[in-house]
């Protein structure tokens, strides 16, 4: 075992527990790191590699996944994850591309070299994106960065409103799908947001901040909580993390969490 290889420590795979090691893959198929995919946990079942050496390539950045899978047809699919877009791509024969939490930004010179073959991209939002106002503006951001590269951007929309529907890793075909403007994902998401505060008001039950695709203070408030989950932090890491991140936003511990 090479000794700079991520999650090496003495010459042995260093884990946090039993589980499965997802590949990340380069665009010519060399594996360029990996996370643990671990068994019997509830939360934050994806965890990057550790060890000696860090999970970060030379750049700082943190490994993509890029599945070509030789479909010519200028299209490539987005999803947040490194297993699930292998999982798509050869159940439904797609190219695809992800990224730990759809942190896709987070790896931009990746994201950049990975896109440049295809002439159109095609983001998968998973079930229930919309109806979380702070995923929606993690989506609202990322999608700025897409589409800043000079690439049409479309959506992906199977009706996957609640966790209740698939993933694009779990629907059996491809067929149905409909390709829609980014603007008409993100109002969806808005619509959404209102309609959980007003239930919530009915319930006396603390609401979460209406989602605004505006690049105002939630921006950064999203990019510190996107940081917290690309880390994959458990336990009191990540207790002390919220508590911070509550401190410099002038948030409750509910409103965080």
């Amino acid at each position: 075992i090479p000794p700079n290889l991520p999650g090496v420590i003495n010459g042995k795979i260093a884990a946090a527990g039993t589980g499965i090691a997802c590949l990340a893959f380069d665009s010519e198929g060399r594996a360029i790191g990996y996370q643990i995919r671990l068994e019997n946990v509830s939360e934050s079942k994806y965890r990057w590699a550790k060890g000696v050496e860090s999970s970060h390539l030379a750049d700082s950045e943190l490994p993509i996944t890029v599945i070509p899978n030789g479909k010519d047809n200028g299209q490539v699919w987005l999803s947040e994850g490194i297993l699930k877009p292998f999982v798509a791509a050869y159940r439904h024969g797609i190219n695809a591309i992800g990224a730990a939490g759809g942190h896709f930004s987070g790896a931009a010179n990746q994201v950049r070299n990975a896109i440049e073959p295809y002439k159109e991209l095609i983001l998968c939002p998973d079930a229930g994106d919309v109806n979380n106002p702070h995923v929606m503006l993690r989506w609202s951001k990322e999608i700025k960065f897409l589409e800043s590269l000079g690439k049409p951007v479309l959506i992906a929309w199977w009706g996957q409103k609640t966790k209740d529907c698939d993933d694009i890793d779990e629907l059996s075909s491809l067929e149905g799908i409909e390709f829609i403007e980014c603007s008409k994902f993100l109002a969806m998401g808005e619509k959404m947001g209102i309609e959980a505060q007003k239930t919530d008001k009915s319930t006396n039950v603390v609401s979460h901040p209406k989602f605004s695709p505006k690049p105002l203070e939630t921006d950064k408030l999203g990019e510190a909580i996107d940081n917290l989950i690309t880390e994959s932090l458990t336990g009191s890491k990540l207790e002390l993390g919220l508590v911070s991140i509550a401190k410099e936003f002038n948030l409750t511990q509910q409103q965080v969490s």
